[in-house]
């Protein structure tokens, strides 16, 4: 969702600008001075209630001198998703600058004119996470019409605010747990210090449908590391559905944490099945995966191999949502890694987090406990 917008770089071009030089100006054409830029608009959050009900912030952010005028660290990966944001919030005026590639190709200058700012309240619907009874975290990224990500907020309670000037926008909308990606626009009219947006409806992922239904069977195997299972003939056991793949750094770095649980409670009802979820096409044969994962074994998993069985299945991604197919479009997998959580009775329980050993250890006793036949 990048500026698609094309430039050709002169002759001389050899790097993009280390510094790029920012101009604001008030809405009157002044210098602004004293005003804080960033690269990002973040709502604060609470390490009590890990709620998002903090104060709006620019992080990182630098201001500008009485000429208006402040150099900023051009970070090209970065910028080219997001904008430089100039807030006057005594004033309540607020701006956005392109950091685009094509946009300082030359001149490596952004000029950004304040205008007035508009409290923007969102409210998101899920009806099946209602009917459920089940929470989630609906998270929300706004951004410029020219791809650039402007602002995050993130809230249980479903009504999420923004500080935006008048103009269109574009929402990504997600969940951390059974909400998907959404995407919306929305307009924000002229001359409003306060706009209430139209309700936006979500669908649930695959994950929330299947809560307390029979484990479906994983689809789109091509493989096996292991030996072959059904999650059908793991009933009276616990299991722990690992949606991983050789691609996810995060994958890597808490699969020991499984190992411990497996050495721990695998001969106390505790089953763990691995889905490795291909990210490329690269991997679809057992002797793959094990080139692919062989330099981890070295050096992050101690020498261990894959203690438990593993699916090698295929991520292809769906043409028009981006999202992967196969078995993590069948459990709504959208993030890894994630650990479904599958009851004795082989129905669907949900997600198991824990991603620290000694936590992992303590909540698998009680679930074990909890989940007796």
């Amino acid at each position: 969702m990048c500026d698609p917008t094309l430039a050709k770089a002169p002759k001389d071009f050899r790097d993009f600008p280390k510094e790029i030089a920012v101009k604001v100006t008030t809405p009157d054409g002044k210098p602004a001075k004293g005003v804080p830029i960033g690269s990002r608009m973040d709502k604060g959050q609470n390490e009590k209630t890990k709620e998002f009900d903090g104060k709006w912030t620019l992080p990182e952010s630098k201001t500008t001198d009485p000429k208006g005028e402040s150099e900023f660290e051009y970070a090209a990966p970065e910028f080219m998703a997001h904008s430089v944001i100039a807030w006057d919030e005594a004033n309540k005026l607020i701006g956005f600058g392109s950091t685009s590639p094509a946009s300082v190709v030359g001149k490596p200058e952004v000029s950004i004119r304040l205008r007035p700012v508009c409290n923007v309240t969102l409210n998101i619907t899920c009806d099946a996470l209602k009917k459920s009874g089940l929470t989630d975290t609906f998270r929300c990224q706004a951004i410029t019409e020219s791809g650039h990500w402007i602002a995050f907020n993130a809230s249980k309670s479903r009504r999420l605010d923004f500080l935006l000037p008048a103009g269109d926008y574009k929402l990504m909308i997600y969940g951390s747990t059974f909400l998907p990606m959404t995407y919306a626009r929305m307009t924000v009219p002229e001359n409003r210090s306060a706009y209430a947006a139209p309700e936006i409806a979500m669908e649930a992922t695959g994950l929330l449908t299947l809560m307390g239904k029979p484990a479906p069977e994983l689809a789109e195997v091509l493989g096996w590391k292991g030996g072959a299972v059904k999650l059908a003939d793991l009933k009276g056991k616990v299991v722990l559905l690992e949606f991983w793949g050789h691609w996810c750094g995060p994958c890597i770095a808490s699969m020991p944490v499984l190992f411990e649980l497996h050495e721990k409670f695998s001969g106390k009802d505790l089953a763990i099945v691995g889905v490795h979820v291909d990210g490329d096409g690269e991997v679809d044969t057992v002797a793959k995966l094990d080139q692919k994962i062989a330099g981890f074994k070295k050096d992050v998993w101690n020498g261990k191999d894959l203690p438990f069985p593993v699916a090698i299945t295929s991520g292809k991604r769906d043409e028009t949502s981006g999202d992967r197919g196969g078995s993590a479009a069948l459990y709504g997998v959208r993030s890894y890694p994630s650990t479904i959580l599958i009851d004795r009775e082989s129905k669907v329980a949900g997600h198991f987090h824990a991603r620290d050993s000694k936590d992992a250890v303590v909540q698998m006793e009680k679930l074990l406990k909890d989940h007796k036949k």
